[in-house]
């Protein structure tokens, strides 16, 4: 971003991410993040293996809770390495989510093209 807008080292470039709708670094990871989650374990477009390591709340109980929806369960760790996993960030980003975001009025899903579009938009709107 500095050597495109010839910023040198000490000038804050920040701004220039939201002038130029650019995602932040730290950002554009939870993004992609989300976005291969989506596909591989909600539209189940992904392998089997990554898709069974989830478990969705309702396959646990039934009862209504703060957060009922389409949430996942955190897996249970001993280690601060685990928390780094996609397994675990996948299910961790996707309960942060709002539902407006990934559901339709009718409570279908979304498709990945308009998931994607909305992520950004959302993600935009938080780091500014």
């Amino acid at each position: 971003m500095r050597f495109v807008h010839l910023k040198s080292r000490r000038d804050s470039v920040s701004y220039l991410y939201t002038e130029n709708n650019i995602l932040q670094v730290s950002c554009r990871q939870e993004w992609l993040l989300l976005v291969l989650f989506y596909k591989a374990v909600v539209k189940g477009a992904g392998p089997l293996y990554i898709s069974k390591k989830f478990k969705s709340q309702a396959d646990v109980h039934t009862h209504s809770t703060r957060h009922s929806g389409p949430h996942f369960i955190l897996p249970v760790h001993r280690t601060r390495s685990l928390t780094s996993t996609f397994h675990y960030q996948g299910a961790k980003l996707w309960n942060s989510l709002p539902n407006k975001i990934y559901l339709r009025d009718d409570g279908g899903y979304v498709s990945v093209g308009a998931f994607r579009a909305r992520l950004r938009r959302h993600m935009q709107g938080a780091s500014t």
